[in-house]
């Protein structure tokens, strides 16, 4: 692989350590497998804006699904807040439904300060200030995405 590649993706998340995967959902998968080891009970994740796959791979992971209300895929604050604890996951996407911008600043300060791990699904955000908030951030690289290698993706 190019070695630009990763360099690129360390500057555009903020993050050291890059993994590639096979694909999008993979990267997924792998933040929740992270979630459970860390010892996280709950996932929770947007109502409407998010990927299909959440839910399915949460349960896969034995996490138990929690939607949070959103306002056209925009995660309302006050349901995070009551629902987030060290026992739980949010995944988010941050770029919801590829239209509108998560409020990632404070999305991350209500996750840290309930112990909420944060991950966030950079696919459509990558690029952005937004693709550099949470503790993991995953995103894939398929056909139509903002980085389009045609196939893969990271954590």
């Amino acid at each position: 692989m190019n070695q630009s590649i990763p360099k690129m993706l360390r500057k555009l998340t903020g993050k050291k350590h890059i993994v590639f995967v096979d694909r999008g959902n993979t990267a997924i998968m792998k933040a929740f497998e992270i979630a459970k080891k860390l010892g996280k009970t709950r996932a929770l994740m947007q109502d409407q804006g998010g990927w299909l796959t959440y839910k399915q791979f949460a349960l896969k992971n034995d996490l138990m699904p929690i939607e949070l209300k959103t306002d056209y895929g925009i995660l309302n604050l006050r349901d995070l807040f009551k629902k987030a604890d060290k026992n739980s996951v949010l995944i988010i996407n941050s770029l919801t439904g590829y239209f509108a911008d998560q409020p990632m600043k404070p999305i991350e300060k209500i996750c840290k300060k309930r112990g909420c791990l944060l991950v966030n699904d950079a696919s459509g955000s990558i690029g952005t200030k937004f693709a550099k908030y949470g503790d993991i951030i995953i995103g894939s690289f398929r056909q139509w995405k903002p980085i389009n290698l045609g196939k893969g993706g990271f954590i």
